[in-house]
C-alpha cells in the first residue's frame, strides 16, 4: 500500500470506534458476548493500523501494535487487557525481537488478514464519503507475505 491516510487525532479515533464496531459484529457473528472495549484485538487493530497509517509492526508475546515515525499507534489503548498488563507489571509496548514473527505468529496473523483487508476497505470508503479528501491505496494484490512483517 503506498496511499496512507494521514495520522492525526481525529483520525485515529475514528479508526479506533471503526475497529471496535467491527470487533463487536465479529463477535455477534461467532455467538460471543459483545466486548466493551477492543481487549484481545491487538492482532486485528494493528494490522488494521498498519495497512491504514502506514509504520511497522511490533510486539511481544502479549501485544502487537504499529508504529510510525517513533509514534505509538495502538487502536486498542485503553483497553482492560491492556491495563491488565500493566499491573502485572508488563509493558504491553516493548518490542521483543526474538518472539516477534514467530511462525506460531505469523499464522496467527496470516488468518485474520482476510478480514483485516475488508475493514480496511469498507473504512476507506467511507472515509472517501465523508469529504472526498482520502483517496484509497490500490490494491493490486493483497500483501499475504507476512515475513515483510519481520522487523
Amino acid at each position: 500500500m503506498t496511499n496512507y491516510i494521514p495520522l492525526t487525532p481525529e483520525t485515529f479515533f475514528t479508526a479506533r470506534e471503526f475497529v471496535l464496531d467491527r470487533w463487536r459484529a465479529r463477535a455477534r457473528e461467532l455467538g460471543r458476548p459483545e466486548p466493551a472495549d477492543l481487549s484481545r484485538a491487538c492482532l486485528f487493530a494493528s494490522l488494521f493500523a498498519y495497512q491504514v497509517f502506514g509504520g511497522m509492526l511490533q510486539g511481544n508475546r502479549f501485544h502487537q501494535y504499529t508504529v510510525k515515525s517513533g509514534h505509538l499507534i495502538d487502536l486498542t489503548i485503553g483497553s482492560e487487557d491492556l491495563q491488565k498488563l500493566r499491573e502485572a507489571g508488563i509493558d504491553p509496548h516493548e518490542h521483543d525481537p526474538r518472539w516477534w514473527a514467530n511462525p506460531v505468529h505469523l499464522e496467527a496473523m496470516t488468518s485474520c488478514l482476510p478480514r483485516v483487508e475488508r475493514w480496511v476497505e469498507e473504512f476507506l470508503m467511507e472515509m472517501n464519503a465523508g469529504d472526498g479528501e482520502f483517496q484509497p491505496p490500490q490494491f493490486s494484490e493483497p500483501n499475504r507475505d507476512l515475513n515483510s512483517y519481520r522487523r
